[in-house]
């Protein structure tokens, strides 16, 4: 009986996590599709981490939760150590869950909103920003007055949303600058 008892807590977090997987995988491949379908609207893009951080601290989770209730199930003697011991590899997930949840840049079209890991909120605008490509093209910059106001990953999907969308906004300005410049050119060259 004992034996039937091990082999079912052994199957039960197998299938479990392969069908958290599963749902997770299926539901990143239609996020996926369907905002490569959408435009960039009103609100603009939102930028998140990549679903698997938070998967694979969700499995962390779980995975400290089926160990406790194994333990305590089997009611190991040196039980406390363990479970003291699950508290600390579980509390990682817990703290990475929450972080990478929260994190996020919404992009629009003259500004763009971030929210860091600790969930404070910061709008920066374009026009107060330089951007500069890291040498070895793993993050983008953002500078403010000289300091380094902002740092994009390379690994957040569709990240570059953010670049593209900034040098168009710079590019627009540039040429109404330019038009700018030529039409108080012209203005002052009708004055003499």
């Amino acid at each position: 009986m004992k034996d039937v008892i091990r082999i079912i807590l052994v199957f039960i977090p197998m299938f479990s996590v392969a069908f958290i997987l599963r749902y997770f995988i299926n539901r990143n491949r239609s996020k996926k599709q369907q905002t490569e379908s959408d435009s960039f609207s009103q609100e603009g893009y939102i930028l998140k981490m990549p679903n698997m951080y938070r998967v694979v601290s969700f499995l962390l989770i779980v995975f400290w939760l089926l160990v406790t209730i194994i333990i305590l199930l089997t009611q190991l003697e040196d039980w406390p150590y363990i479970i003291a011991f699950g508290i600390f590899s579980g509390l990682p997930g817990i703290i990475m869950l929450i972080c990478f949840s929260l994190w996020k840049v919404e992009v629009q079209k003259e500004k763009f909103i971030y929210r860091n890991f600790i969930g404070k909120t910061k709008v920066y605008q374009y026009m107060e920003l330089k951007f500069q490509d890291d040498d070895k093209g793993i993050k983008w910059y953002f500078y403010k007055d000289g300091k380094k106001v902002f740092s994009m990953p390379y690994y957040i999907e569709n990240g570059n949303k953010l670049e593209r969308v900034y040098k168009k906004y710079q590019t627009k300005n540039r040429n109404k600058l330019n038009e700018e410049k030529k039409e108080e050119i012209i203005g002052s060259s009708k004055k003499l």
